[in-house]
This record gives C-alpha cells, structure tokens and sequence, in this order.
C-alpha cells in the first residue's frame, strides 16, 4: 500500500501483485501524434484513438496477444504544451477487458519546451519539465513478460531561435543521447538479470540508424539480449532496418523498427512523406523473441497491408511509373524491410495468382518513390517531402502483366505471406489494382 503527496494533496492506492507472468505480450507503438491545434485534437480523439481501441479489442478476442501495452515514441504534441493534458486523456482513456491499458511515452523533439528563458543551468531539465509533468519520466527500464524494455530521450536541447512557426519558437537540437545517460545505461544494465535470455526493446524518438550521438552504445547494450529491437520515430515514415554485422546473442541482427507517423502528412493527409498509410505498428514478443508485427493502417482493416499499382500509369504531368516497370504489376508492401541488409533472413514472399496458378514475384533490389502517393503529396498538398531521399521506400515486387496491361487483366490476386521465425504466418490478399489516389485525403477537413 502506497502513500503518494502530490500538489492536490496525499494519493492512497495499492497494488495487486500478478499471480504469474506471462510470457507473451504485444507492444502497440505510435509514433508522431503532432497534436497541436484543437482540429488535431478532434481528430487524433475522434479517429486515432477509437482506431487503436478496437485494435486493442480485436487482439483480446483472439487470445494470442498476451498482456497488451502502448508507448508513444516521441512528439505526442507538436510544440503545444497546453494541450498536453488532453492528448494525454485520450491515450489513458484506451482500456482491456482489465482496465486501463498501461501507456509509456518517449519524449520527442517536438514535446520539449521551446519558449524558456533561463536554462543555462540545466537546458535538459528546464526543457523536459511540462513533458515530465504530464507523461512521466524521459529516461527509464521496465520488465513485461521475458522482455526488458528501456526509454531513452535522444534529443539534446540546444535553445531555441526566434522565428515563429505557427506562433511557436521553434527548439534547435542535436540527435543522440549524451556520455551521462551512456553511464545511465550500463549501471542500469547491469543491474538485469540473464539478458541473454531475454528479448531487449530500445524505444527512443529519432532514429538510432540514423548514427545519432553515441549509437555505438545503444549496439553495445542491445548486444547484450538474445534478440534486439529498436522501436523509433521522427522520420514519419515506415521503415524496417538493421545493422550489419551487429547481432544479438542469438546471432539475429539487431532490428530497428521505425513507425510511421499517426498523423500522416502532418495531419494534411492520411499518408506519410513515401506513401506509407497513417498508422501503428503492433508487436507480439513471446520468450526472448518477436513472434508477430504488423502495421495497422488507420480506419482500415489489419489486412490493408498492400498496394497494387500499374506500372503503366501516369497520374499527373510530373509523376508516373518510370518505362522499365511499363507492363508490369507493382506491389507495394508497408511493412516490409531491406532486403540488402537483413543477413539472408527472408520474413515476406509476395506472389501473383491467375487462373489456379502461383507466380513468385521478383523482389525490386533498390528503394522506389510511390509515384501515385508522390503526386498527391506534391500536387495536391504542396509539399516536396513526397520527392525527396526519404520519400524512397524499400519492400516492393513485379511482375510482369500476361496480356501486357494490368489494368486488362482479370481474375488475379497477389498473396503476401508473413512470417518471423517460428511464429505464425499471416497472409495477406488482395485484387485491387490502385489507379489513382482515393484514399489519400482526410475524411475530414484540416
């Protein structure tokens, strides 16, 4: 029994010790709410959330999910502290047939206080103040399941400048974590008992691929598990990743799963910068491994995993599909990885069906830009992040159409299949060809 004296007076409250633990859990992770303005607000509340609900529903009906928690992986406001109690609200309003769904946050460059004006002390501190107020701890470990799971804050305030954006000073920042929260992660290491047992989660906001500021150290660390994953954000698109030659005990590379925005574009359109739908990624770990992932596109059903374009189309002056995909199907796939660097461990097999028969498609060697995505994301919204070098996205086949056109084509259906390790295999169907960009605005106005 726990006695608490906060600022509103004392907090009396008891904990219930489990009974066992269960082995098996699934992670939802969002990534980039960017909740600022009250339409934001409307929207993240009256379609996120109710998303991630029935997400969190759908998986205790099917008894496979274990105990189920969430973590936002940075910038759940977008240099709004004010409304940080609301955003708040929403992820503690998200519930299991126990009760409140346990939430963790990372803090995000955007959830840092941009507007101080004595920080020479300690920027960090002052900073993180309101985030630490309303959503906890910026540097912190806890254990679910055979899983150690640590957060860590990668963004090193620096000040801020004076020009404005949207009444907002904007922060300046570097990416990594700093030689004391290096300190911090060995000593609390080193206190977890039998990591070569475990299954070790790293969550930060900005990508550890992106060699921020002592990555070599968050390797060393998940070095250390039977199996490592890094779960992060701030780059808004999806992007499965990894590190070659640096593997974890099992000999598995360390994996870097990096999610998607919620809010899209921003909130301008349910799509990020390369194409890949607004959404959420969903984990299931069992033992010291990840068993099941898969991204849930929101307001779709889990199985809208894949796109099918041809590559005869051309949807604007300035986008269509480059000539060596003409005659060609082409599938997209959102949560696929690089094929380059996944040390020969194949997870998607994606083939064509026509007619009774099974046609393995060829994988594509290099990242494309999603040329239909590209011009709505340019044409309509009026932004470049649909051309530039991240808008390049990795995890898609070809094949050539029969007849020469696949828009002639008929009775055919591509079938991606799924699987990591021994887990279960999840299959994914559709015959769908996508011919222009429905689907790509909000439902409702900005």
């Amino acid at each position: 029994r726990i006695n608490i004296n906060s600022v509103s007076g004392p907090i009396d409250f008891s904990f219930s010790p489990r009974t066992s633990a269960d082995s098996r859990f699934t992670l939802i992770t969002v990534a980039d709410a960017h909740v600022q303005t009250e339409s934001n607000l409307t929207r993240f509340s009256n379609v996120s959330i109710p998303d991630i609900q029935e997400t969190i529903s759908k998986l205790e009906v099917s008894g496979t999910a274990g105990n189920i928690i969430g973590i936002g992986l940075g910038d759940q406001l977008w240099d709004n502290l004010s409304i940080a109690s609301d955003v708040r609200r929403q992820y503690t309003s998200l519930h299991t047939s126990k009760g409140t769904l346990p939430f963790f946050y990372c803090i995000g460059n955007h959830d840092h206080e941009s507007r101080l004006k004595d920080i020479e002390s300690d920027p960090d501190f002052f900073s993180t103040a309101k985030f630490v107020e309303f959503f906890g701890p910026v540097n912190y470990s806890f254990d679910i399941g055979n899983a150690h799971i640590i957060v860590m804050d990668d963004i090193q305030y620096n000040g801020c400048d004076e020009s404005s954006i949207n009444g907002t000073s904007k922060i300046q920042y570097s990416e990594g974590i700093t030689g004391e929260q290096v300190r911090w992660l060995e000593q609390e290491l080193a206190n977890v008992k039998d990591k070569g047992s475990k299954v070790g989660i790293f969550c930060t906001h900005s990508p550890v691929y992106n060699a921020i500021g002592n990555w070599s150290a968050i390797h060393k660390a998940m070095r250390q598990f039977n199996e490592s994953h890094i779960l992060s954000g701030h780059i808004h698109n999806l992007t499965n990743d990894s590190y070659a030659g640096i593997k974890a005990k099992s000999g598995r590379q360390i994996i870097e799963h990096n999610i998607q925005s919620l809010a899209g574009m921003w909130w301008l359109g349910d799509l990020s910068p390369n194409g890949t739908p607004s959404g959420y990624g969903v984990f299931t770990f069992n033992g010291g491994v990840l068993e099941r992932e898969y991204n849930k596109v929101t307001k779709e059903d889990d199985s809208f995993q894949i796109r099918v374009y041809s590559g005869n189309d051309k949807y604007s002056t300035g986008f269509g599909w480059d000539s060596e995909y003409g005659g060609k199907f082409l599938v997209r796939v959102w949560d696929g990885d690089d094929p380059e660097i996944l040390d020969g461990e194949q997870t998607w097999w994606v083939s064509f069906v026509q007619g009774g028969k099974s046609v393995e498609m060829t994988r594509l060697s290099a990242p494309i830009i999603d040329k239909c995505a590209a011009s709505y994301i340019v044409d309509i919204l009026g932004s470049p992040h649909g051309t530039g070098g991240t808008a390049r996205s990795f995890s898609w086949w070809m094949i050539d159409a029969p007849c020469g056109n696949p828009a002639r084509e008929t009775g055919w259906e591509v079938v991606a299949r799924h699987k990591i390790g021994n887990g279960p295999e999840s299959v994914y169907r559709t015959s769908t060809l996508t011919t222009d960009r429905t689907g790509y605005a909000n439902d409702e106005p900005f």
